[in-house]
């Protein structure tokens, strides 16, 4: 909406609670929190895990934490690329949320061929960046496209709005990521932790997939409706039931 006053047209300002009643905007809030949740799961505990399980150096071991940043930098583009073409969004994160899950199921509980190795982990750090440009990338444009859909009179701040957003939400998950990683892995071991935020991821997952089934199910529902069997009155005249139309 706008306001305006004489000759000069002011759009309105965006409330940050009307924006957040969108169940879009709430969906891909939640997904970037457990995003940034998988990002930071293993900062603070893979360096000293490495360390201790593959005698390796301090050094050595904190390479590794680079290699989903540097997957990330790579495929973030090519998942902006497809998403500006014809991909959808929701598919986008379905994909990102399966692929987390998966790195983690790597990184942890399932050796090949029997115990785990450098090699392993280091495709499973690459395999989690894959998934994590996914879902960052995926979610910012749900994001900006559902407040700028409701708001096409100012859409920088929309698109403000939409940034900030994301950003606190990735913040939100990130601490909780860190902390809760530490916390987990201290208490149960590596495999149990990199099991627990796989299965979380995997529960992400499963709640697109439960929300897209509902709105396809209200989609048919609506587009099932009768229409009347007869859009004009009729009457019927005579023994030989001829029907006109009045």
């Amino acid at each position: 909406g706008v306001v305006q006053e004489d000759d000069l047209v002011i759009p309105q300002r965006i409330k940050f609670r009307e924006v957040m009643k969108n169940p879009e905007v709430l969906l891909a809030s939640f997904i970037v929190i457990l995003s940034g949740v998988s990002s930071q799961w293993y900062q603070p505990i893979l360096e000293p895990f490495l360390s201790t399980n593959y005698s390796i150096t301090a050094f050595q071991a904190s390479m590794f934490l680079v290699i989903d940043g540097a997957v990330y930098a790579v495929v973030a583009p090519l998942w902006g690329y497809l998403l500006d073409k014809t991909l959808n969004s929701r598919m986008v994160l379905m994909f990102g949320c399966a692929t987390i899950s998966g790195s983690f199921l790597l990184l942890g509980p399932i050796y090949f061929p029997y115990k785990e190795t450098l090699a392993q982990v280091g495709i499973s750090l690459g395999i989690h960046g894959i998934g994590m440009a996914a879902n960052f990338i995926g979610t910012l444009a749900i994001l900006t496209k559902e407040i700028e859909k409701e708001n096409l009179n100012n859409k920088e701040n929309a698109c403000a709005i939409a940034t900030s957003l994301w950003i606190t939400a990735e913040c939100v998950g990130s601490f909780l990521g860190s902390t809760l990683g530490g916390l987990t892995y201290e208490t149960w071991g590596w495999d149990m932790s990199c099991l627990i935020i796989s299965l979380v991821q995997l529960a992400g997952l499963l709640i697109l997939l439960f929300v897209g089934l509902c709105q396809r199910l209200e989609v048919g529902k609506q587009s099932g409706e009768r229409k009347p069997l007869l859009d004009k009155q009729t009457s019927h005249y005579g023994s030989n039931n001829n029907i006109r139309t009045i």
